[in-house]
């Protein structure tokens, strides 16, 4: 970007911990908007109402908005803040609980030239924040990320701290299992992608630390460890949203992934 792009946190508290890291170390032209200054990029706190908050902040003409840890919404509530999106020629970023992790972008360009997998296992673990029932939700949005649509989701056992789960990689037909377990101890998702010739193994810390993911290819010839990114899921979500925040016509690739994943939830 060219010149200072300012951003303003919600009304609300809950996004303070977005900007904490991000405003003294982003390469980019960042800068927090002065008291009266018309702010360009805003957070939004993904807990409450969030289309609400994003239409409002559309109609003050914000630009570039980055969507914290969202929950469900319908799909056509989300439909309709992607058409005003759309016409303001805005971007709207979504940082996920698992899917806005730097090793997730690093790899999504390498499972793509993968052989088709066949199998996918997602297991979530530990005791999270955030409420236990959204824990199929964030694995649904990070495997859609990193591998592709999921279609025919089905919830097999619903329990108060224990989810089981199965669909379907859109196209490839590859069956995938959706496991989130309450555990004592820190909050993790381990994700294997099995394929003719290989397994991809991802596990990702929670996303509220700097830890870094461990990414590993097993192959017949033995497995490889790949290295270790240190980077905070906030701090590549604003990265992503200043790149994209000056594309023509916007981007709002993001609305469109939740509100697919919205549909399937719906359909469950």
């Amino acid at each position: 970007m060219t010149a200072p792009c300012p951003i303003l946190v919600g009304a609300d508290t809950g996004t303070d911990h977005v900007l904490a890291t991000v405003i003294a170390s982003l390469p980019k032209t960042l800068a927090l908007a002065a008291n009266g200054q018309p702010p360009q990029a805003r957070a939004i706190n993904g807990g409450g109402d969030w289309c609400a908050a994003v239409l409002a902040a559309l109609a003050h003409g914000t630009r570039g908005i980055l969507l914290d840890r969202p929950r469900p919404a319908l799909a056509t509530a989300i439909a309709q803040v992607r058409a005003a999106a759309q016409a303001q020629g805005a971007t709207v970023v979504v940082r996920g609980q698992w899917s806005s992790h730097a090793t997730v972008a690093q790899l999504r360009s390498a499972a793509s030239a993968d052989e088709a997998p066949v199998l996918i296992d997602c297991l979530t673990t530990g005791r999270s924040a955030r409420p236990h029932a959204l824990a199929l939700f964030d694995q649904l949005h990070f495997v859609t990320t990193l591998v592709g649509p999921v279609e025919h989701v089905v919830t097999e056992s619903a329990m108060p701290s224990a989810t089981i789960a199965r669909g379907r990689l859109a196209g490839a037909g590859a069956q995938i299992a959706f496991t989130a377990v309450e555990t004592p101890g820190q909050l993790t998702c381990d994700l294997r992608i099995h394929s003719l010739d290989r397994m991809r193994r991802i596990v990702l810390p929670d996303s509220s630390e700097w830890d870094p993911a461990l990414a590993v290819v097993a192959t017949r010839e033995g497995e490889l460890s790949l290295p270790a990114h240190y980077e905070s899921a906030d701090r590549a979500a604003w990265l992503r949203l200043a790149d994209l925040i000056d594309s023509a016509g916007g981007n709002t690739d993001d609305l469109a992934t939740l509100a697919q994943i919205a549909r399937h939830i719906e359909a469950t």
